[in-house]
């Protein structure tokens, strides 16, 4: 039976693109292309799992590898956009009567933990079916995840996507997130106008 193993990267050349991983008292061979997924470039130092398996020439190999601890890191760039990106929804809702700023404050805390589990589900399960020898897991649809962005969830995804590096480089997911956020945006600066764009659109 396969098995997972974790190894540190003791060589690695950056030019051929290939290294050496030590687990244990072995050594294994480490090719860029063997990554199931990455967010960066191979170094000495990083902590790697895999599965042991053979290369086209049936030599030992390391194949489905993966950074470990590879979440991404939040610069204050990331806050700062989403902090302009919550100001009009923020001073929307302090415009709202008391009993509607509770209900548009538990819907949007209530989605937006429920988007960061989801996100880390599906990493999660994302990472287990890149595993030939582990059972196809059904991903979370991406339509739930968009409904519940769209139900107030969104800031939670903006973190998400940076923090766990998931639903990045999708185009089609980021063009309907970004969507979603341009018409919450939309709604609130529409509130604060009392609703004339709408009310002429309607008109």
């Amino acid at each position: 039976m396969a098995e997972e193993f974790t190894g540190t990267i003791v060589e690695w050349n950056e030019e051929k693109a290939h290294g050496y991983l030590r687990y244990g008292k072995k050594r294994i061979f480490l090719h860029i292309r063997d990554f199931s997924e990455r967010h960066k470039r191979p170094a000495i130092g990083d902590r790697i799992r895999f599965w042991a398996g053979t290369d086209g020439k049936g030599r030992p190999c390391a194949v489905k590898a993966v950074h470990v601890n590879d979440g991404g890191r939040l610069g204050i760039g990331s806050f700062i956009v989403l902090g302009l990106l919550l100001l009009l929804p923020a001073i929307a809702w302090c415009c709202l009567p008391r009993p509607l700023q509770w209900v548009v404050g538990v819907l949007y805390g209530s989605a937006s933990a429920l988007v960061w589990f989801l996100y880390g589900r599906d990493k999660q399960i994302a990472r287990q079916n890149a595993s030939a020898t582990s059972p196809q897991r059904r991903r979370v649809p991406e339509s739930q995840l968009h409904f519940l962005e769209f139900a107030g969830g969104w800031p939670a995804a903006f973190i998400a996507k940076r923090r766990l590096r998931h639903k990045c480089s999708k185009l089609s997911y980021q063009a309907q997130y970004w969507l979603i956020v341009t018409l919450h945006e939309f709604l609130a600066f529409d509130f604060l106008c009392d609703w004339r764009i709408i009310r002429a659109i309607l008109a």
